[in-house]
């Protein structure tokens, strides 16, 4: 189809940034859902969005604030409260370890006396150190792609509809990153990997656009540098084999399939700090290894 905002392959598009625009924002809704069952650290907050809590003594006297306000507020009276936090901790991690995959933050754990054998389990939270290496990988090429597009917005081929979708996803995913990591860069008090959880939301989105556009790419990408090389003319005289079509279509599947099976794997290793399964002491440092932890 035609690459634009009015054909199959720019309707696509545009359907395609709604569903991400739509999942960037769920997560607070859900949140606030939750949260409306949590009344322990309710002071921090202004009475308006007290009044959403249920048990709240300003719960039916006061509106609670719209969305936006309360999104906004409960981001801000986060970091305040946090900065006011100074004192070191065991579990804690910078800002720079958790972009590589580094830091973990034990929730629960047994040792094997209290269990009476020599294993023990514990429940952790922490990123998927494979993940965050896909997702740095995924920033810096995506990062580079942004800045090809907008320099060589002379050539046809890069002056398209596809491409200024992408351009703008990808700044939108850089944003809401950026937006979650920069205030734990500045602040003196201790902080966890979890804070960066939420931030990893975005340049995992980021990651699965950059390769559903490598893949999109395909023999394409070969029949452009011609057109920009040689002219349109010489360009046109050029037949793909399809067995060059089809070694695409099968590369792009065997990527694929590496992806989930490493991903998958690394799920694997990790599960035992998942569900408390229990351990021997040397397999918990092998894991440990991995997250400087």
């Amino acid at each position: 189809g035609v690459t634009n905002s009015r054909g199959v392959t720019g309707g696509v598009y545009k359907t395609r940034e709604r569903i991400h625009r739509s999942m960037l924002i769920y997560d607070y809704y859900m949140h606030f859902a939750i949260l409306i069952y949590d009344t322990s650290e309710s002071a921090w907050h202004t009475p308006h969005f007290q009044s959403t809590l249920i048990g709240n003594a300003f719960r039916g006297k006061l509106s609670g604030p719209w969305f936006p306000f309360k999104a906004y507020e409960l981001v801000y009276t986060m970091i305040k409260a946090n900065a006011q936090t100074l004192e070191p901790h065991d579990w804690g991690s910078r800002w720079y370890e958790w972009i590589v995959g580094r830091g973990k933050l034990l929730s629960a754990a047994a040792t094997s006396e209290e269990l009476g054998y020599t294993e023990n389990w514990e429940i952790s939270i922490f990123a998927n150190p494979l993940i965050a290496v896909i997702t740095l990988g995924s920033i810096a090429v995506s990062v580079a792609l942004c800045m090809f597009y907008s320099r060589y917005q002379h050539i046809p081929w890069v002056k398209t509809q596809a491409n200024r979708n992408f351009v703008g996803l990808t700044l939108l995913c850089l944003f809401g990153w950026l937006a979650n990591l920069l205030p734990y860069t500045g602040i003196a008090r201790s902080t966890f990997v979890y804070h960066y959880l939420p931030g990893q939301l975005y340049v995992q989105i980021l990651s699965a656009l950059l390769l559903d556009r490598i893949v999109n790419l395909g023999p394409g990408l070969m029949r452009n540098l011609v057109t920009s090389a040689f002219g349109k003319k010489v360009s046109d005289q050029i037949v793909l084999p399809k067995t060059m079509i089809r070694f695409g279509a099968y590369a792009s599947l065997v990527m694929y399939g590496l992806l989930i099976t490493a991903l998958g794997l690394t799920w694997w290793f990790f599960t035992p700090w998942l569900y408390a399964i229990p351990l021997k002491q040397e397999q918990h440092q092998w894991r440990k290894y991995f997250l400087g932890r």
